[in-house]
């Protein structure tokens, strides 16, 4: 399976349905963590309280998010946002499998995503 390309990230919202192997269900949280990639070489999102921003670079399927920065609001389930930027920031390659769009970290799967 081939890594996506930039312009297929692009233009879509994409919405975390799992962290590290845990489902993220939207009864549990006020936003569920979504991650958008601009054609810009950004990627901007909501981290389930904070909104979020920084530069990505995708070439030959290696992926690179980060530095981010964030807004400084305290929300609950702070720990599931702080997890989420983590794994992105972690992410080094990607696939889209089955309508999904996968993020590893060292050959681990992290973050399944959904287009919205």
């Amino acid at each position: 399976m081939e890594a996506p390309t930039s312009s297929e990230l692009t233009g879509t919202n994409w919405i975390v349905k799992t962290l590290y192997g845990i489902d993220l269900l939207p009864a549990d949280y006020q936003n569920i963590p979504t991650v958008s990639f601009l054609a810009d070489g950004q990627v901007s999102g909501i981290g389930s309280c904070n909104s979020f921003s920084g530069p990505y670079s995708l070439e030959e399927g290696l992926l690179k998010i980060g530095p981010l920065a964030r807004t400084k609001k305290y929300c609950p389930n702070m720990d599931i946002e702080d997890q989420f930027l983590h794994a992105l920031q972690a992410s080094d390659s990607l696939q889209l499998k089955d309508g999904n769009l996968e993020l590893y970290g060292e050959q681990e799967l992290i973050l399944i995503l959904s287009a919205n």
